[in-house]
């Protein structure tokens, strides 16, 4: 039996650590916080992408959010990360540092052409639309530092 090594599993396939960076991008609503999320292929999740050369995890998460809601942001505090893999022609382990977003600004009409839709939800409205896990976690830490 094959052991793995580093960079990669049994199968012989190499894998790619990658950096993300997002935000829970949050606004006070009449009820209570709103959180804005963003539709991919049917799928509700929150902003995020690769930090690029040269920027930080808070640059990052501000300009992911920027670009995938339109709108404008300040941070607030860390909330955390999550880790996870996935396979698209090689391995892939990611993980995404998240920020707690005030909006201060922009419009969810301004989002880039990556996702599909951007909506407001309330908290609990979003944790249920929500498809991942470590997603809904983050957002539920998120929500009791707002509290």
């Amino acid at each position: 039996m094959q052991g793995r090594s580093k960079g990669g599993d049994r199968e012989g396939m190499s894998t790619k650590q990658v950096v993300s960076a997002g935000g829970v991008v949050f606004r006070s609503g009449n009820s209570g916080f709103e959180v804005a999320l963003i539709q991919n292929r049917g799928i509700w999740g929150l902003p995020k992408g690769n930090v690029e050369k040269g920027e930080t995890l808070e640059t990052a998460a501000i300009r992911e959010a920027r670009e995938e809601t339109g709108l404008v942001g300040e941070l607030t505090g860390k909330i955390g990360e999550i880790s996870y893999s996935f396979v698209r022609n090689r391995r892939y382990l990611k993980t995404v540092h998240f920020y707690l977003v005030r909006c201060v600004g922009g419009s969810v009409d301004l989002h880039d052409s990556e996702v599909d839709e951007v909506r407001w939800f309330s908290v609990l409205d979003a944790l249920r639309v929500m498809k991942y896990p470590g997603e809904r976690g983050i957002l539920k830490k998120a929500s009791s530092m707002l509290r």
